[in-house]
């Protein structure tokens, strides 16, 4: 059935101003508005809730000066619904060559030929045409039955009789932000999205004015910003999500690009309305271009689009309900998360079959479900594992009957085993090193970062083979599960292709080829993703996994800070959080610890089989309570509470996270004290309700454990004191 069109009725008498169509999509409104003085076409979005709200954008600046400038005291323009710059394109503006290409002149070309509706696999489809005399752009926006988010990408093919290198290419540009004021004093603020290793997906907000984006006082230059990542991990540096918020209406937009592989988010602005663009890093930024040969087309990147009546919380749990789930959850029975244990954190790299099956024997006849042996299965004791990988035979030194005996052992204490590997790159030490035919280069050499060289995955043939390579060895090897790391980035790009950034997108794809035919190959095996920790948690590669690591923060205080954040990137199911348990910990550092774990996936480490009897039941209890918490960990919305932590490795206050359950029944709220200064108590609003406790952790609290009590509209905690945590499960009081 094709979608309402709303009426717009504020927008009807803006001179200049026409609305091509408009749709209501769930409860947004897609808003296809063209610029009659331009031409051209855009997109705005809106939630439906507030159409009432919206303000006709004034006529004309009210700066005097710019009355001296002919033409130039325009207050608004719509933003192209594409960007696109061709080899040889003019920049219409002087100035921003080296900072932005969205100012080409092959966007500018682009006209309107036709827009369809249209519904297809579950999804009500909107394809708007454009087209030049060179090219032909096609804008792909879908909204899917059940989801939040829309998706957004672009096709440009090439209708001119001779060959066109594309040099940047827009998966989505947003514009009109925002919709709900005629005089933009400063009210929006934008967030983003800061990564490093073991401090993955910290969010920083800040005021339009502080990007150095003030409208220029007459649009005849764009501010810019123009961020992102080049190489082939994604989150090292920034994250793909930004997120405007108009603090004084109470609407936020937010993107999140799903690719893994080099990327640029950009915000503009000329006049009265900020414009938002995600897509391919472009040549200037990524070394990115492609030649289109006549009739040759290239599709972008999806990005995923929302805006909600709410705030960055908002925003975010409407991106990450709306991830692709191809392969997540397949394995699992009903609603419950498995617990794993991965044994990095007890041995640091050099595991042996006597340790795993001690570790294995603890854990037989508890809730967990997986044993992960980590790396160094296959150094040689005393080798460095990080330069012997790539060969991927086991050390009979480390496990003498080699993988098949170990995994049935294990098998045979009800866990199922898994192994680490980090297959897309070999070490200097290992034979596959100088097998250089198989490998990435650059400027005709070897392709080196660190120790380690990368396996090329830039042809469907070569990434096929490396999946079905790998899924032989863990069948062989009676594996159920197998940790997939990745610890170098490709960087600017590889040989092979039209552009160094065409070279490195083509191996992205490949990595995708290969986890689908690793699927393929080995359906019953469970298959993380890990790069480093977090730096590869984009939409795009978690749905071709089943779960990913959160971090590489094993045993810090600021694990909860950075499980905290991943559930605005990654859905918590998929989160693994490390919980690293050691017999010299007290009974309230463990705590903080297992309660941390409840902000994802549990992922045990550390001296289990060296815990006491009182140690080990406190674990018992923890895991008792997390699989009773599961549904609402698998299916819910979160909503963090606290201040800022300013300092991740000294992190001082409080945060709570509130994890509501789909059906609104229960909700999960996570509470952690760091250092400094901490409140005695702090009342934490839960929807909905009124509620009563269904279970908590610590189950007997020590005299130093918060207390807690619901009260009407949520629940306070009392006695708190730094360096605490408590996990609580609240259910509705019927």
């Amino acid at each position: 059935m094709e979608p309402r069109a709303v009426d717009l009725g504020v927008y009807r008498d803006v001179q200049g101003l026409e609305i091509v169509s408009s749709y209501q999509l769930g409860d947004q409104v897609v808003v296809f508005p063209r610029d009659r003085a331009t031409g051209a076409l855009g997109l705005w979005v809106l939630p439906i809730d507030r159409i009432g709200d919206l303000v006709a954008p004034r006529p004309l600046l009210p700066e005097p000066a710019a009355r001296h400038h002919p033409g130039a005291g325009r207050a608004w323009a719509v933003d192209p619904l594409v960007h696109v710059g061709v080899t040889g394109d003019a920049s219409r503006d002087q100035l921003l060559p080296g900072r932005s290409t969205r100012d080409a002149e092959s966007t500018h070309r682009l006209v309107l030929e036709h827009q369809e509706v249209f519904e297809r696999d579950g999804a009500t489809w909107v394809e708007t045409h454009l087209a030049s005399s060179e090219l032909a752009v096609v804008h792909r926006l879908a909204a899917r039955d059940g989801q939040q988010a829309m998706r957004c990408s672009t096709e440009v093919e090439n209708r001119s009789a001779v060959p066109a290198t594309v040099e940047s290419l827009s998966s989505l540009a947003l514009g009109g932000i925002s919709p709900f004021t005629d005089d933009p004093t400063p009210r929006l603020v934008v967030h983003r999205v800061r990564s490093h290793w073991g401090a993955e997906g910290r969010i920083v907000s800040e005021p339009l004015e502080a990007l150095h984006l003030d409208r220029p006082w007459i649009p005849v230059w764009w501010a810019t910003e123009r961020y992102g990542q080049v190489g082939t991990t994604p989150l090292s540096g920034y994250g793909q999500l930004v997120a405007v918020e108009d603090v004084v209406a109470g609407v936020t937009w937010a993107i999140q690009l799903c690719w893994g592989g080099s990327w640029q988010i950009e915000l503009g602005r000329r006049d009265d309305a900020l414009c938002v663009s995600a897509g391919l890093a472009d040549y200037e930024l990524g070394h990115w271009r492609k030649t289109l040969e006549p009739g040759q087309s290239f599709v972008a990147p999806e990005a995923l689009l929302a805006v909600t009546s709410g705030d960055l919380d908002d925003a975010c749990a409407r991106l990450v309900a709306s991830h692709d789930s191809v392969t997540c959850g397949r394995l699992e029975a009903g609603t419950s998360l498995p617990i794993q244990f991965n044994e990095y954190a007890t041995t640091w790299g050099d595991p042996s079959e006597e340790r795993a099956l001690a570790i294995a024997r603890r854990l037989s006849g508890t809730p967990v479900r997986y044993l992960v042996v980590d790396c160094g299965w296959f150094s040689a004791p005393g080798a460095d594992w990080g330069r012997t990988h790539g060969d991927w035979e086991a050390d009979t030194e480390r496990f003498p009957g080699g993988l098949a005996s170990f995994a049935d052992q294990v098998r045979s204490l009800g866990l199922v085993p898994g192994i680490w590997m980090e297959p897309e790159t070999v070490g200097d030490l290992s034979s596959a090193y100088d097998r250089t035919d198989g490998l990435l280069q650059r400027d005709g050499l070897p392709l080196t970062v660190g120790r380690r060289r990368f396996v090329d995955l830039t042809t469907a043939e070569k990434a096929g083979r490396l999946g079905t390579d790998v899924a032989e060895l863990l069948l062989a090897a009676g594996m159920g599960y197998v940790k997939l790391d990745y610890n170098a980035s490709v960087g600017l790009g590889c040989d092979g292709a039209d552009s160094l950034g065409e070279g490195l997108r083509r191996q992205v794809e490949g990595t995708g080829r290969f986890l689908e035919t690793l699927h393929r190959r080995a359906p019953g095996i469970v298959v993380e993703l890990c790069a480093s920790g977090g730096h590869r948690n984009e939409p795009w590669l978690l749905s071709r996994v089943d779960v990913a690591s959160s971090s590489d923060a094993f045993e810090v205080v600021e694990i909860p800070i950075v499980a905290a954040n991943a559930q605005r990137l990654v859905p918590p199911h998929q989160s693994l959080v490390w919980c690293t348990l050691r017999a010299e910990d007290s009974d309230e550092e463990l705590a903080y610890k297992l309660v941390s774990a409840f902000l994802g996936r549990m992922c045990l480490s550390g001296d289990v089989v060296e815990l006491s009897g009182a140690q080990w039941s406190l674990a018992l209890d923890a895991m008792a309570l997390y699989v009773r918490c599961s549904p609402t960990i698998r299916d819910g919305t979160s909503r963090r509470h606290g201040g800022e932590v300013a300092s991740y490795r000294q992190p001082e206050g409080w945060q709570a996270v509130v994890r509501t359950a789909s059906t609104a029944d229960e909700a999960l709220v996570v509470l952690h004290c760091f250092g400094g200064a901490v409140p005695p108590e702090v009342t934490i609003p839960v929807a909905g309700g009124p509620w009563r406790i269904a279970g908590s952790f610590p189950v007997h609290p020590a005299p130093t454990t918060p207390a807690q009590v619901p009260v009407p509209g949520g629940i306070r905690f009392g006695d708190l004191r730094s360096w605490s945590a408590r996990a609580v499960l609240l259910a509705r009081d019927h």
